[in-house]
């Protein structure tokens, strides 16, 4: 749309623009959800659930089709349980589809239902998924509730585009149902990733709580108001939301060889080291096997990584306490980690500047992508690798 030319007085013409469009809603709830009201659940066999599909640009997603899982929870005799079904919708070219669910849990405490999109985004591997949370109890046959957008896990588009009052909405939202589906942590990391990110007094206030309620270095049990996360994993997130260094760094052992030969071991001795002034840390499980490896030439392309297949062994454990300005090597007997370039990256004989990273969340897996997790680093460094003599 143009501008509209507005002409005052004599010569003087201003230009009045068309307001910006409201950000994209990661979730907005329809303002009814009653069209044709029960008076009991247990007349119901089934409740048919509307919902338009946005994408991470606010576009509707037209004539797509979208697997569904919808899923009941209750408790039974041995605790919590679940019943899943697996569906299938398909969008109009508006976005918009609606599911039949069946009801056959009469006492289920919560209802979710669970949308991937079939068709992942060209060029990248991830499906774009949603999550909402039925009312409870179902007193409808038919619900609209609303819009949501499919977002790749780690996408945090929407949620830089978000007001302070809409993060923190979006962050409520996704908490519990984290805790009822286990697959969508990952959007409430993002969602602490983007408020460590704004920073200040009021994210410090938000989060601050989180850590609070940290177990002994452990995932805590998730609850309706309390993400999952490793005791690193919230330090950071705090330490970045009060402005101030990453609690732990990736560092090179005082034993560490700068200079390699192909065809010969590329060994790096590391260890995480716990730069913090006030607080200990546990070191996260299988820290060491999750390190990333990345290097530039001299000048300044970076080296394409090998792929890397799904980790099946676990590496090494080490379950140790860093209080502040310690290493890991200190509770091994003085023995850092060991890793090894060529696993990740396949150099020429020249030289390199490298840099570590790895994640503090307890998954090790180098197939599994970082974007929207929370990682440590280490300073960059140089190399030199040469032909055999």
């Amino acid at each position: 749309m143009g501008s509209l030319l507005l002409v005052v007085g004599v010569g003087v013409v201003l230009a009045l623009r068309p307001k910006p469009a409201p950000p994209v809603l990661p979730y907005r709830p329809a303002a009814t959800a009653v069209l044709r009201p029960r008076p009991l659940e247990s007349q119901l066999h089934a409740v048919h659930v509307s919902l338009q599909f946005l994408d991470a640009n606010g576009d509707a997603l037209s004539k797509r089709r979208l697997n569904v899982g919808y899923t009941e929870h209750y408790r039974d005799g041995a605790g919590s349980a679940s019943r899943w079904i697996g569906l299938e919708a398909q969008t109009d070219e508006r976005g918009r589809a609606t599911i039949r669910c069946p009801l056959s849990a009469a006492d289920a405490e919560a209802r979710t239902l669970e949308f991937v999109d079939g068709a992942p985004n060209e060029g990248s591997s991830s499906a774009r998924t949603g999550l909402v949370l039925l009312p409870n109890p179902v007193e409808l046959d038919t619900l609209d509730l609303g819009v949501l957008a499919l977002v790749e896990p780690g996408d945090d588009i929407l949620l830089r585009n978000l007001d302070d009052d809409a993060l923190e909405r979006e962050f409520d939202r996704l908490v519990p149902l984290a805790a009822l589906n286990g697959r969508h942590h990952a959007h409430v990391v993002v969602c602490l990733l983007e408020m460590a990110r704004r920073g200040g007094e009021p994210w410090d206030k938000r989060i601050g709580p989180i850590w609070a309620k940290r177990g002994d270095g452990w995932m805590d049990s998730p609850g309706p108001d309390t993400p999952a996360l490793e005791e690193l994993e919230a330090l950071t997130l705090l330490r970045r939301a009060q402005r101030r260094a990453d609690p732990g760094e990736i560092r090179l052992h005082s034993s560490c060889a700068r200079e390699f030969v192909i065809g010969e071991p590329m060994r790096l001795e590391i260890g995480l080291v716990n730069v913090d002034a006030d607080e200990s840390f546990w070191i996260p499980p299988y820290f060491e096997g999750g390190v990333r490896i990345t290097a530039r030439d001299t000048t300044g392309r970076s080296v394409t990584p090998k792929p890397q297949q799904p980790t099946i062994d676990d590496p090494p454990y080490q379950s140790s306490k860093l209080a502040p300005q310690t290493a890991s090597w200190d509770w091994c007997d003085g023995l850092p980690w060991s890793i090894e370039i060529s696993h990740q990256l396949k150099l020429a004989p020249g030289r390199y500047t490298l840099e570590l990273q790895a994640p503090v969340d307890g998954n090790w897996d180098l197939s599994e992508s970082l974007r929207g997790r929370v990682t440590l680093k280490s300073a960059p460094f140089e190399i030199v690798v040469r032909t055999p003599h």
